[in-house]
């Protein structure tokens, strides 16, 4: 389930962002060049950090560690909520972007604890399958939030998501 939320609430954050992007750009190009910009903050550091961050979860306390990122995290998406500074806004999605990385690597190092006495590789797929689904259906709910909220409301739920993930470790 803390899967699933974080996956949901992930792409929110993206489309909010994405929108956010586009609104306070000056790029002249309908925006494509600052959502474009919001998608490396997002995942680059996942890419960059990969090896570092493989090596961090190995050296210290996994859940104490996904514990202390969820609250980093929680704290990130309430300024980018709070705060609408297109300076900022990189910064804070790039921040999210390390805890994404941190997160998901955290996440996937305690699927073995939490399979107990069930196959890993049947917990691999019920993991997932989660994140999948939170895939398939957080860009649906962060266009939702956007239209009935606007930006503000889908990053609240985002750092909602993130105390989520936190309560379950």
């Amino acid at each position: 389930v803390a899967i699933l939320v974080s996956a949901v609430g992930d792409w929110v954050a993206l489309v909010a962002l994405a929108l956010q992007a586009k609104e306070i750009s000056g790029d002249g190009m309908g925006g494509g060049i600052a959502i474009a910009a919001i998608f490396i903050c997002l995942w680059a550091p996942v890419v960059l950090l990969a090896g570092y961050v493989g090596l961090l979860v190995d050296r210290m306390e996994t859940r104490s560690l996904l514990l202390v990122v969820s609250a980093g995290q929680a704290v990130v998406a309430l300024g980018l909520a709070l705060l609408h500074s297109q300076v900022l806004l990189y910064v804070l999605a790039a921040l999210l972007g390390v805890g994404i990385a941190v997160a998901q690597a955290a996440e996937f190092a305690l699927i073995p604890v939490v399979a107990g006495g069930r196959p890993i590789q049947k917990a691999n797929g019920t993991v997932e399958m989660a994140r999948a689904l939170g895939f398939t259906l957080g860009p649906l709910c962060g266009g939702l939030l956007v239209a009935a909220g606007g930006i503000t409301a889908a990053m609240l739920v985002d750092a909602a998501s993130f105390v989520v993930v936190g309560l379950a470790a």
